[in-house]
């Protein structure tokens, strides 16, 4: 018989809002905190290896890493926390629609109702049609009287907002719908920054997804390839579509070199990178950058200098290092040397961030829901009132939610103030 007062003593202490609003507010944090570091792929846990190296890719300080930043959905502390918060909510989910059921009938406040309090207060006897009983019997939503004779004893029951229960349950029911969107980010979410695409190239999101991202040759579109597929201009800065978000960091300057001699392309090597072939990309990231291309075949090198956005200064030298032509280029130009013709292109590479949040949309449904359950549960707080009253006395029993007020003074005014409203 002593185990149903211990649980429900444990049902209002774990159920208390007192508990449920600085954990919600630390859900919210790791909630932030997902979105700002990005998180181990879900296919690299387990692999002891594969997750130091990307933690030793990823990681900015020590600190970070100690705490689990970067790897949230297998911290023991966020387990436990999201564990505890959904039985709370799930607790008090049940304890709403249990209330709802329970005060479908007008009964003394007397049986206990989950996510209220009890409060009593005596004073001196009143006359059923006393004026402050009178507020109390105008302003309830439904109320009852007994009294078997005149001169006995007699007892009054009301009830406020018992037909705004259902809504207030919409509370729990969109924190749990973000709690659920949390742990589904957490486990299938994923970040990945400082991407650098450059035009004509291709690459993948492995480990994170099987998806591609290509940027055409002229560098005005980038494509994320496939299911979903999009494509977006890198000058708009961002695309959402289906969970995925593309964010363009920065363009960075490029140019686009070739060489013919006869209509026959020459071989080009990149002084600074070591890269070959017949066309090069050569980057600057900062301002006044420098790139230096050699033609083995006519002992030529070719300086770039970037002066600002398209601007390009070109200084053609020989095998000494001797210059022997200097020109400037804007968006696109020539240079021709004896037989040598050099074909140039500016262009860009997009340095871009690609986060995969899934089930972003569920945002919606969870704040409406969030904000009617809040706004019912400030608007029309549940409260039952029972007075007894004989010649010794008037005792006047309430059971009520948060809102509640505790003294008989400030009950009559709250409610006198409702009907106004009303």
């Amino acid at each position: 018989m002593k185990i149903l007062p211990r649980l429900l003593r444990f049902w209002r202490r774990i159920g208390s809002a007192w508990l449920l609003i600085p954990l919600s507010v630390l859900a919210g944090l790791v909630g932030w905190g997902q979105m700002m570091w990005p998180q181990l792929p879900t296919s690299l846990v387990g692999d002891t290896l594969a997750t130091s190296l990307w933690l030793d890719r990823t990681a900015v300080s020590d600190w970070e890493r100690w705490l689990g930043f970067y790897n949230l959905a297998q911290q023991p502390w966020v387990r436990a926390l999201v564990t505890l918060l959904a039985l709370i909510l799930v607790l008090r989910l049940w304890g709403r629609l249990l209330l709802a059921w329970q005060v479908r009938t007008l009964q003394p406040p007397q049986q206990w109702l989950p996510l209220t309090t009890i409060h009593e207060a005596r004073m001196p006897s009143l006359a059923p049609d006393d004026a402050s009983l009178q507020v109390l019997t105008h302003s309830s939503h439904r109320h009852a009287r007994r009294q078997e004779a005149e001169a006995s004893p007699w007892e009054w029951i009301g009830d406020w907002h018992h037909r705004h229960l259902g809504w207030q349950s919409l509370l729990e029911l969109g924190l749990l719908l973000l709690l659920l969107l949390l742990v589904w980010q957490l486990r299938n979410g994923w970040q990945k920054d400082a991407i650098l695409l450059a035009p004509a190239e291709s690459l993948t999101l492995t480990p994170y997804s099987s998806q591609t991202l290509q940027m055409d040759a002229d560098g005005q579109m980038i494509r994320l390839c496939c299911q979903p597929q999009a494509t977006m201009a890198p000058e708009t800065g961002s695309l959402s579509v289906r969970g995925f978000h593309l964010q363009v960091q920065r363009l960075i300057p490029a140019l686009q070199v070739q060489a013919h001699v006869a209509g026959q392309p020459l071989s080009l090597q990149s002084l600074d990178a070591g890269q070959m072939g017949t066309t090069l990309l050569l980057q600057f990231p900062q301002e006044r950058s420098e790139r230096a291309v050699a033609i083995p075949d006519r002992n030529l090198v070719l300086v770039v200098v970037a002066q600002d956005t398209d601007r390009y200064q070109l200084q053609l030298r020989d095998a000494e290092n001797t210059p022997i032509m200097s020109s400037e280029i804007s968006h696109e130009g020539e240079l021709h040397w004896q037989d040598v013709s050099f074909q140039l292109q500016a262009t860009h590479t997009s340095a871009l961030s690609v986060r995969y949040r899934p089930g972003t949309w569920l945002l919606w449904p969870a704040g409406l829901m969030l904000m009617l359950g809040l706004g019912a549960a400030w608007r029309w707080p549940y409260l039952r009132i029972g007075v007894r009253s004989n010649a010794a006395g008037t005792v006047i029993r309430w059971q009520g939610q948060w809102r509640a007020h505790p003294t008989l003074a400030e009950i009559l005014h709250y409610f006198h103030s409702d009907e106004q409203t009303s």
